[in-house]
């Protein structure tokens, strides 16, 4: 045994876990004590690092597969340590750990984190690009509006505002600000400040207060003209649309410059500088400096709107300002003044689909929402797109309300039942293989004859089932029932079966969330019950089989035709013997 250091610090020490910084002929370390926190080791001399656990006490440590520590601790939950001695992400019972007390922390295949607790074992996606942000966080309501302002995260909801705070989205909190009495529609920076509209008008909020600047009852949109700085158009649900200038004093209201029949929800201005003004109807507005008066232009089925489209919702999308429907994406020609098909997304969604919350990151793809998911439109080599609806699969959200980029690259969305933020960065592989397992197989209604593992000659534990696990089962015992699962942790009440029992039926059954199947009335025989899963990415998971036989009635066994072919042939024989004997007696 070679002593490594000499610093009587670290002699002294509990260590739980380390980490490696550098190599070297004595590399420098991160030491995790188990109650005096934590210690940077460089060549030989130990530093202590202050963090969080230096009040804690350590059970255990594992490293992940991306070079991380994971940390155990008695009370305080779990947490992640990168290389530097920073704590990334934590853990507790407030954020899906069934307790505190993390005896070991254990990290799987696919790259989930197992923590074994005094009280159960809880398994957490801590590398999962989704992070769901729930009522329990703290939001009261559904996410209205979403922005990030001076690197502070704000929620709009029907209830007014909210500060997400704490770096780790699993362990993000929700602080409500005040002055907003009620629903928050959007949000829009100008002039360095930051500002909200809310359904009574227009508030500027200083971090975790707000104030109302201009008050316009029934707000539903607003609109900051890129055209013209300092100019917003703010629509009203009546079809109301305010004209609102920035000026010395703040935001001034300067009157209604027009009045639409149809509601107005969503409102965007075009590169020729027309606002478009949009929801149970669609409207153009043009400025005419000649005369000093805005031109007002209702779009009607003339001019190719039609009711089926449903309500329409207008953005801009590469420079071009669309109109998403519920029979799919328009946009406006000018040539023929009439709205047309717009190919802006390609081919990535068919004609007549619908599509609305759309929305442009900084690299050119493009969020929206369909009739089944929301998802993103990647703008690929050759000008052709392509729709991935997998990122936001597994969270079971429905009604998608409002969609943001933030200036790390992650992607918010406000859902009605949870508040979503995906990070494309965190490596995420959908197709990664996993098994599907036969856990139980029971004869009858309680007589279990497989526990859902075999052990080969060697008693080493096997997924294959050796020939010395294919029974042959009495013929009373006909009734089988087999209990199945697959060991994918997201989505789970999205995984689906399909199964079928060789020797009955040779074709798949159709895909189902059920895990029990069960055979009653089998015929003797020689039997293969195979089960496969397909998670929420649409992965079919490796199948599992269980052979076994079923014992032929006596009846039908082969001593049984034995004696009939023996009763037969001696049926035959008297017969014969009784036709000759009658026929002598008749001569």
């Amino acid at each position: 045994m070679v002593k490594l250091f000499e610093d009587p610090i670290i002699n002294d020490l509990r260590v739980k876990g380390i980490l490696e910084i550098a190599g070297g002929e004595i590399p420098d370390l991160l030491l995790i004590s188990s109650k005096q926190g934590i210690f940077k080791v460089e060549e030989g001399k130990s530093v202590h690092q202050p963090s969080p656990l230096d009040s804690m006490v350590v059970f255990n440590c594992s490293k992940t597969s991306n070079g991380n520590l994971a940390i155990g601790t008695n009370g305080d939950g779990l947490f992640i340590l990168n290389a530097t001695g920073e704590i990334r992400a934590g853990f507790d019972s407030q954020s899906r750990l069934l307790g505190n007390q993390v005896v070991f922390p254990y990290e799987d295949s696919h790259s989930g984190l197992w923590a074994a607790l005094f009280n159960g074992v809880s398994r957490i996606n801590h590398r999962n690009r989704v992070s769901i942000i729930e009522k329990d966080h703290g939001l009261e309501s559904f996410a209205s509006a979403i922005t990030q302002f001076a690197g502070v995260m704000y929620v709009g909801t029907l209830g007014g505002y909210y500060i997400l705070e704490g770096e780790n989205h699993e362990r993000v909190s929700a602080r409500k600000g005040d002055g907003v009495p009620n629903g928050v529609l959007d949000f829009f920076s100008f002039d360095e400040k930051n500002f909200a509209l809310t359904e009574s008008g227009v508030c500027e909020i200083i971090e975790a207060d707000a104030k109302l600047l201009v008050g316009i009852e029934n707000s539903g949109a607003i609109l900051l003209s890129r055209r013209s700085p300092g100019r917003a158009y703010v629509a009203s649900h009546n079809g109301a649309i305010h004209l609102v200038e920035f000026d010395t004093n703040g935001w001034t209201l300067k009157g209604v410059i027009a009045t639409l029949s149809h509601q107005v929800w969503s409102i965007e201005e075009d590169g020729s500088g027309r606002v478009w003004a949009a929801y149970d109807g669609l409207s153009k507005i043009e400025f005419d400096p000649v005369l000093n008066k805005y031109h007002i232009t209702e779009i009607d089925s003339t001019k190719g709107l039609s009711p089926e489209m449903g309500l329409i919702e207008v953005a801009q999308i590469h420079g071009k300002t669309v109109f998403g429907t519920g029979l799919g994406l328009f946009e406006y020609d000018e040539t023929s003044d009439r709205i047309v098909r717009s190919d802006v997304l390609g081919d990535a969604i068919p004609d007549g689909e619908m599509v609305y919350n759309l929305t442009e990151t900084r690299s050119g793809d493009v969020w929206i929402t369909t009739e089944t998911h929301t998802g993103v439109v990647y703008f690929l080599a050759a000008g052709t797109t392509k729709y991935d609806s997998l990122p936001l699969i597994t969270t079971g959200i429905s009604d998608v309300w409002s969609i943001f980029e933030d200036d790390q690259g992650r992607v918010w969305i406000g859902g009605t039942e949870a508040l979503i933020c995906y990070d494309p960065s965190v490596d995420q592989q959908y197709d990664r293989p996993f098994h599907t397992l036969i856990h139980q197989v029971k004869l009858g209604e309680d007589s279990v004859v497989f526990h859902g593992f075999y052990s080969n000659s060697a008693g080493l534990i096997t997924n294959d089932q050796p020939e010395s696990y294919v029974f042959c089962h009495p013929f009373k015992y006909n009734d089988i029932t087999f209990e199945f699962a697959a060991p994918f942790f997201e989505g789970m009440d999205q995984t689906k079966y399909s199964f079928k029992l060789e020797g009955q039926n040779e074709n798949w059954s159709s895909w189902t969330n059920g895990t029990i199947k069960e055979y009653t009335n089998l015929a003797g025989g020689d039997y293969t019950f195979k089960v496969r899963a397909r998670n929420a990415y649409g992965i079919i998971g490796r199948e599992a089989s269980y052979r076994f036989s079923i014992d032929y009635p006596w009846y039908l066994t082969n001593w049984a035709y034995a004696c009939y072919l023996v009763v037969g042939a001696f049926l035959i024989w008297i017969s014969i013997r009784i036709a000759t004997f009658r026929l002598k007696q008749s001569k």
